[in-house]
Order: C-alpha cells, then sequence, then structure tokens
C-alpha cells in the first residue's frame, strides 16, 4: 500500500498541529501508521488469527 502526498493533501486538514514542535512530518507518521496496519493484518491472516471475524 501507497500513501502518496496526493493522498495526504485529502486528509492533512483532518490532523491535529501539535502543541511542541515534531521530530517527523505528519506525512511520515501517517506512513508508518499505515505500515503498521498493514504487517499486522498481514501477520493475522498468515496466522489465523480473526478469521472468524472475515
Amino acid at each position: 500500500m501507497k500513501f502518496t502526498k496526493t493522498q495526504y493533501k485529502k486528509l492533512e486538514k483532518l490532523i491535529p498541529i501539535a502543541g511542541k514542535p515534531a521530530k517527523i512530518s505528519n506525512y511520515e507518521f501517517m506512513c508508518a501508521i499505515l505500515y503498521i496496519i498493514k504487517n499486522s493484518w498481514h501477520y493475522q491472516k498468515n496466522m489465523g488469527i480473526g478469521t472468524q471475524f472475515m
């Protein structure tokens, strides 16, 4: 799954502004979250976890 800058621009206005200066950009943060979600889904699928809900 690729998360493009164009897709990010559509969501950018929904992301809150940080109170402190962030070490990573919101775009990098969103990519990391999607990476974790994708990999956990593949892990669950390969391990047979959660198949009763599919």
